[in-house]
């Protein structure tokens, strides 16, 4: 139950997300909340996660897992590219991932988003790992959607919505691209509404990485 909106531009990558989890009605795990965080920037450089599917791996929150990977990882990444801190992320998370998917009652992914800027490198990039179709490091150009409630805005991706072009997101500036995704967001809850479902929504929070560091434009709770 998720909204993740990530677009690459020359310079920045902006991640925005829906706060909304839910409990599998089933066996009663998971976490319920309104104000669930996924997306995870990592302390001191250009990097961050963000999070869709299952949110309990191991026992732990989305939010604790992430944080053990970051520590006991946490000198790797500093040194490492985009793509070998998806690798490794795969690496750490394919157990843990393959376990909760064998469970019948479990129907669904478990995804990570991992975006930012390399050390050697100037560009942005954004790279997927998803169980279980694609856990192997996928990399993304210009936009990219996550979560159940894709549905409701997957034809923006090659198609305009009023001002927005998809294929100029390379060139927007922050500022633009921010107004982007409030577009997205709303055309996606207002199709929701249209549905009467509840897929997505609660807090919203949304980053901002450049190559010189990260920033919260929307902070979670």
């Amino acid at each position: 139950m998720t909204l993740l909106i990530g677009t690459i531009s020359k310079s920045h990558i902006v991640i925005t997300a829906d706060g909304l989890s839910r409990v599998n009605p089933t066996t009663g795990a998971g976490i319920g909340s309104d104000s669930f965080q996924k997306v995870f920037p990592i302390p001191g450089i250009p990097v961050a996660f963000a999070h869709h599917g299952f949110n309990i791996l191991m026992g732990k929150s989305i939010e604790e897992f992430i944080g053990d990977y970051i520590r006991l990882h946490g000198t790797k990444i500093n040194t490492a590219s985009i793509e070998e801190i998806a690798e490794d992320l795969r690496s750490y998370t394919a157990q843990p991932a393959e376990t909760v998917l064998a469970d019948p009652t479990n129907k669904g992914v478990v995804g990570f988003w991992i975006a930012g800027f390399s050390p050697d490198k100037g560009k942005s990039e954004l790279y997927e790992v998803c169980w279980p179709d694609k856990p192997d490091p996928h990399k993304h150009e210009i936009i990219l959607l996550g979560g159940d409630a894709k549905q409701f805005i997957r034809a923006y991706l090659d198609q305009p919505l009023g001002p927005f072009r998809p294929n100029s997101i390379w060139q927007y500036s922050v500022d633009f691209v921010r107004q982007y995704h409030h577009a997205l967001y709303k055309k996606a809850k207002d199709k929701q509404d249209e549905t009467g479902q509840n897929i997505f929504g609660g807090h919203q929070h949304q980053l901002v990485l450049k190559k010189s560091g990260w920033k919260w434009t929307k902070p979670p709770k």
